[in-house]
């Protein structure tokens, strides 16, 4: 049985991505174009059994892009599974009228929702696949043909055996077909007018409510503006009433008010300054500050004379380590590093963010299966297995997760690029925290060691 196809159309990658890892336990063979204009030219030459659609793409939109597979013959009866963030009821019935199967919405799909939707199609199930590999591994085996009459044999030897008639039963399964094929025909149809109907209902309903709102709240907008106008009124009446002189001696004392707070501001901030300076040289034994990056900002602070508070308040108030085993890049790591790169974007900080992932040297102990895992407080340190004596590997490319792809997406849009990330990676080599020279428990040596898995952020321009 021919492997069933799937074309994924979404101008983000990590939506791909993220689509591709869920199809994947289907045994589909899936295709990613980037826009809905790729998708088009694709559909020229190709016929996948499903089409995953995006809405918001550069050029034609998936709803646009909709209309044209559906307009067309050749294309019509391929199902179209809208996969967007849109949530709209609105944009759900545009959706359904123009003939798309289902709407899915990124960052919410449900492992159960996409086996319902796959299953209704009869693509890319389990068994579908399990049956396909059986018939695979199992070749039909002939069965040998019925004796034939010499006669037979001598006209097949010459050549001059005419062409035999088409079988009755072969007749019989076409015409099955062809009457199963019409049902499924007319319940689909059936099945889009239905869902027609009530996707008018709905748009019905929203246009009606929409309209009692607006209306409300102009009712509304023009009460909060009468009493207003009547306040002016009252207020220009009271100024009148006061003279220019008087008028004139409050603009002065406001004036000197204003001038007084301006200049007692500016003391505070001298000595807002002077105080950071010191909460610098003291954050520094504190092995959850993160140390590289305030003596960058220590050092743009002697240079220019203007102290970055927000970035040393972000040093101080985040953690960036992970723990033994654990995804360094998750998305509460990357969450705490967007909020970095939003504060550098507000500073009008131009060049690169560098993120350094650094292991500690652990103490591990074997457990029930020979896995290693991470040894008990009390387990003696001499029966340690060290990380760095099993030989790892640090690459670059095992520390990228969905959430880091994410974060890259969002610097690629700050300052225009102007802001840019490099992940880099000193596994063992660059221990941020000194270690023990003797320990007589595995519980005191990776108390150390697991300040060492941390994430360090520097600065380069």
């Amino acid at each position: 049985m021919p492997q069933s196809q799937a074309l994924i159309v979404d101008d983000s990658k990590t939506a791909q991505y993220q689509l591709k890892k869920m199809l994947d336990k289907y045994g589909l063979e899936i295709n990613t174009v980037l826009s809905a204009e790729e998708a088009l030219d694709y559909l020229k030459h190709h016929h996948p059994n499903v089409i995953f659609l995006d809405h918001h793409m550069e050029g034609m939109d998936g709803l646009s892009a909709l209309k044209v597979i559906k307009d067309n013959p050749e294309t019509a009866v391929i199902p179209v599974i809208m996969y967007t963030s849109e949530k709209d009821q609105l944009y759900v019935g545009q959706a359904r009228a123009l003939g798309a199967l289902d709407i899915l919405t990124k960052g919410e799909i449900r492992p159960s929702t996409l086996d319902r939707v796959l299953k209704s199609l009869k693509i890319g199930s389990p068994d579908t696949d399990a049956v396909a590999t059986a018939a695979n591994d199992h070749p039909v085996v002939e069965q040998p043909a019925p004796a034939s009459t010499s006669g037979v044999v001598e006209d097949c030897a010459s050549g001059d055996a005419k062409p035999e008639p088409v079988n009755a039963d072969v007749t019989v399964v076409l015409a099955k077909f062809q009457s199963q094929l019409d049902r499924q025909l007319q319940e689909h149809a059936a099945e889009i007018r239905s869902q027609i109907a009530d996707n008018e209902a709905r748009i019905t309903k929203f246009i009606d409510h929409s309209f009692e709102e607006k209306a409300q709240y102009q009712q509304q907008l023009t009460v909060e503006m009468g009493h207003k106008f009547l306040r002016a009124r009252q207020q220009l009446k009271r100024l009148a009433l006061i003279g220019p002189g008087a008028l004139l001696i409050s603009l002065l004392i406001a004036g000197g008010f204003f001038t007084w707070h301006f200049k007692q501001l500016q003391s505070d901030i001298n000595s807002a300054k002077i105080s950071l300076l010191a909460v610098i040289q003291a954050v520094r034994s504190n092995p959850q500050t993160d140390q590289p990056l305030l003596q960058q900002m220590q050092a743009r602070q002697e240079a220019s004379n203007a102290l970055p508070l927000d970035i040393i308040n972000w040093a101080l108030n985040n953690d960036l380590r992970f723990s033994y085993a654990e995804t360094p890049l998750n998305e509460q790591q990357t969450g705490k590093i967007s909020e970095l790169l939003e504060t550098l974007q507000l500073m009008d900080y131009r060049g690169t963010v560098e993120l350094d992932v650094r292991f500690g040297n652990v103490c591990l102990k074997p457990d029930g299966n020979n896995m290693l895992i991470l040894a008990d407080k009390q387990f003696p340190f001499g029966d340690c297995i060290m990380l760095a004596d099993t030989a790892p590997t640090f690459e670059v490319n095992d520390l990228i997760s969905i959430p880091y792809l994410d974060l890259q997406e969002r610097a690629a849009n700050l300052k225009d690029g102007e802001i840019s990330l490099q992940l880099t990676t000193s596994g063992l080599e660059t221990p941020y925290v000194e270690y023990l020279e003797t320990a007589s428990t595995a519980g005191e040596w990776n108390n150390i060691a697991l300040q060492n898995n941390r994430i360090v952020v520097g600065l380069s321009e």
